[in-house]
């Protein structure tokens, strides 16, 4: 899976356009990810181990803090934390090397604790920036998205068990909503206009235009 999915990143560079001239179901998270990587570290695993712990930490880090956010005392959020970390290490996780789940855990983490934030405290700016973290999970692995269903679903529960009004759900989803997509959007025009110009300047005879 590793060498794959190193030799699928470095197509970019070799000529080759993504989700054009070669295929994979996976998001261009990834790809981008390992491609960014090689391009300071070349050809170096250690660094991409390197990345995967950051985001390993970042998750258990969001644990922490989302437990401590709604009450739980230091030794229940130190258990959970300690749970998430020997969770994230176990071989099914790493035997292969690469996998785009280390890479969705920290921000789909991060994304409940700005969505907790913005609950508690009633403040649209965080639930932006849970959307934002959606979206970078979603780049990653679709399912990402299913924190954006998961948050609403949990506003909606709270307007039926009448905790809360409609237009604070329709304002939570409409920003969370904008800005899941972000990410998305722009990983779009940047990732395919560098992979265009990476072809264009390394093999400018061999472009076809194909009309679909």
């Amino acid at each position: 899976m590793r060498d794959y999915l190193h030799t699928w990143a470095a197509s970019g560079f070799a000529g080759v356009i993504p989700y054009a001239d070669i295929w994979d179901n996976k998001p261009p998270g990834i790809f981008a990810t390992i491609a960014m990587v090689f391009a300071v570290f070349p050809d170096n695993f250690g660094a991409l181990a390197v990345l995967e712990g950051i985001g390993i930490a970042i998750c258990n880090l969001s644990i922490f803090v989302l437990m401590r956010k709604f009450g739980a005392p230091w030794d229940a959020a130190a258990v959970a934390t300690a749970a998430s970390a020997v969770a994230c290490n176990l071989l099914y996780y790493n035997q292969h090397g690469v996998l785009t789940e280390i890479y969705l855990i920290g921000p789909a983490a991060t994304s409940m604790v700005c969505f907790a934030k913005a609950f508690l405290e009633r403040r649209l700016p965080w639930m932006f920036l849970a959307g934002i973290c959606t979206g970078i999970a979603s780049l990653y692995k679709t399912p990402g998205l299913s924190l954006f269903l998961a948050q609403m679903c949990f506003l909606f529960l709270l307007v039926l068990l009448k905790k809360h009004g409609w237009l604070l759900l329709l304002r939570c989803f409409v920003v969370n909503a904008f800005a899941s997509a972000s990410p998305g959007r722009r990983s779009f025009f940047i990732f395919g206009g560098m992979t265009f110009c990476l072809s264009y300047s390394m093999q400018p005879c061999s472009i076809t235009l194909r009309i679909v």
